[in-house]
């Protein structure tokens, strides 16, 4: 399964595009959903960016960079088509103290601004509570992300003093946030 260019009709039929009640997340499944997860973020990175070592490690291998971490790549799918995407990953063994890593937060332009990242989110701090998460980190881009950033905001995420930010392979990354979580 490839990322769809436009969003799909509502799975309930009605000829509008996909809606938040309509997006079933779940996790990546087989090599159509790798490919989705590949796509959406490779067309991120490099619109803003350059894709950088650490990112092809990700989005070409994320069974053995994610899942087989105890991470997961989080699908949002309406209508057949994947529609967005977040990886959600222990910190491990970096930080082997309950820290997890958000991360690839993508939607495809076509679906954007009506809610699907925030479920994708929602969903993946659920995943990390569940998986043991005492903190989630993310680092994002103040220029060129700022919608993300908000996003996060609005979750709860709070930006870090620049003493505390983690090590990061991405030189994109000008700014840095954390989320207490409880399982």
């Amino acid at each position: 399964m490839t990322a769809s260019a436009t969003p799909p009709p509502s799975p309930t039929g009605r000829d509008r595009p996909a809606q938040p009640q309509d997006v079933v997340v779940s996790e990546m499944d087989g090599p159509g959903d790798a490919a989705a997860f590949a796509a959406m973020n490779r067309a991120w990175i490099e619109e803003f960016f350059e894709l950088v070592e650490a990112d092809r490690q990700v989005l070409y291998d994320p069974q053995a960079t994610i899942v087989e971490r105890g991470g997961a790549v989080l699908l949002a799918r309406a209508g057949g088509a994947v529609l967005g995407c977040v990886v959600v990953v222990p910190a491990v063994p970096q930080r082997p103290d309950g820290t997890w890593e958000l991360s690839k937060m993508a939607v495809v332009p076509a679906a954007r601004r009506r809610g699907i990242a925030r479920v994708l989110l929602a969903r993946a701090l659920e995943q990390a509570r569940t998986g043991g998460a005492r903190e989630v980190l993310l680092g994002s881009n103040t220029v060129h992300l700022a919608p993300a950033i908000a996003l996060y905001e609005s979750f709860g995420f709070a930006h870090l003093d620049p003493g505390q930010t983690p090590p990061s392979p991405y030189a994109r990354a000008n700014t840095f946030m954390r989320l207490a979580v409880r399982p």
